[in-house]
């Protein structure tokens, strides 16, 4: 039987290790519910949103004190324990100013980063203030703490799913460069499970998980304050209407969740 790590370590590999297509939604669901081991403890976590992280934005989820003491005690622990640090995380990898506290609390981490961080999180739960917050068992106190103090933007969500189906984007790629002129679909008839819905200025992007029996479209998203997601909006699932206009543009259609929103004019691209 697999253990638990093991089964983590293939939830990360990218779509040609997998056997068939990995959606949106399932990928989503790697965010949103989680199952791993501190020691002989099982944790899980069930999350039915997650908090929008966005430093760019208006209101960002206030984290980088966290981010640096988090990295601060766990470069001091691999010097003293380096063994029972990997132990801890394994299978990540992990070394000394490891980017993964600046990728997961400022709404770019993977979900692998993300256990690895709650992980961490556990061990030095001493030494991390009001951050910490014991509510029961470990499973409750890190879900938590992962919904308190981690979040997601847009880009940091396509961007982990583009690089889990084995495309060249990343949350570092930026979100017009997902969208090159040659690229763009035309015609509602060639969008495709998986295929990303662009905003022409760059402002957002998604990830269409496909069409509705109502002839509208599921997308993917990590979204703003505004979204009804509960809790915090976050990471989420909107339907949308498109509509096509001629050209390269096409034009989306916000239903639900809140109220009807758009039009929008958006590029859709697949990702490879």
């Amino acid at each position: 039987m697999l253990s638990m790590r093991w089964i983590a370590l293939w939830l990360a590999l990218p779509l040609a290790a997998q056997a068939g297509p990995l959606l949106p939604k399932q990928f989503q669901q790697r965010y949103l519910s989680m199952s791993f081991k501190i020691g002989d403890e099982t944790v899980r976590i069930k999350l039915k949103g997650t908090r929008y992280q966005n430093p760019k934005g208006s209101k960002p989820l206030d984290r980088a004190k966290l981010k640096d003491k988090m990295l601060s005690l766990v470069n001091s622990e691999l010097q003293k324990d380096k063994e029972g640090i990997e132990e801890l995380v394994k299978p990540f990898p992990i070394r000394k100013h490891s980017p993964i506290f600046h990728r997961v609390f400022m709404g770019e981490g993977k979900p692998e980063q993300i256990v690895a961080v709650l992980q961490l999180a556990s061990r030095l739960k001493s030494k991390l203030g009001k951050y910490w917050v014991e509510k029961g068992d470990l499973s409750a106190t890190l879900q938590h703490f992962y919904l308190e103090n981690i979040g997601l933007n847009c880009n940091g969500f396509v961007g982990a799913y583009a690089q889990a189906v084995g495309a060249r984007q990343n949350s570092d790629t930026q979100i017009s460069s997902y969208a090159p002129a040659k690229k763009r679909k035309k015609k509602l008839s060639q969008i495709k499970p998986g295929d990303v819905l662009v905003w022409k200025n760059g402002s957002h992007i998604g990830a269409i998980q496909g069409k509705r029996k109502d002839g509208k479209w599921d997308v993917v998203e990590a979204g703003g304050v505004g979204r009804s997601t509960p809790p915090y909006g976050g990471l989420g699932n909107t339907v949308y209407e498109f509509k096509e206009t001629g050209g390269d543009v096409i034009k989306a259609i916000k239903h639900v969740p809140g109220p009807k929103g758009g039009p929008m004019d958006c590029y859709i691209v697949a990702l490879k």
